[in-house]
């Protein structure tokens, strides 16, 4: 685990990540990566698209960012935890 520009630890690092859509070119994979380039972010080519983190364990998030985004005003976050 590395941490950010922020002093934070990036949990996406570690994580096993799911999308529901991805293109070719800018998979979700992509997400795992610390310089935080939009040419290495995840693209998806519907207007809804879910992103599911696991973690290996159970860890604090004390701040959720997205950075970089195309997000039009009417788009809408929904973000649920759970412990398996």
């Amino acid at each position: 685990m590395e941490n950010c520009g922020f002093g934070w630890q990036n949990r996406v690092l570690d994580a096993t990540l799911v999308a529901s859509a991805q293109t070719d070119l800018m998979p979700v994979e992509n997400l795992r990566n610390t310089s935080g380039a939009a040419s290495m972010g995840w693209r998806c080519p519907r207007n809804v698209a879910v992103l599911t983190l696991s973690l290996p364990q159970a860890g604090a998030f004390r701040v959720f960012s997205l950075h970089r985004t195309n997000l039009m005003p009417s788009a809408v976050l929904a973000v649920s935890a759970s412990l398996a």
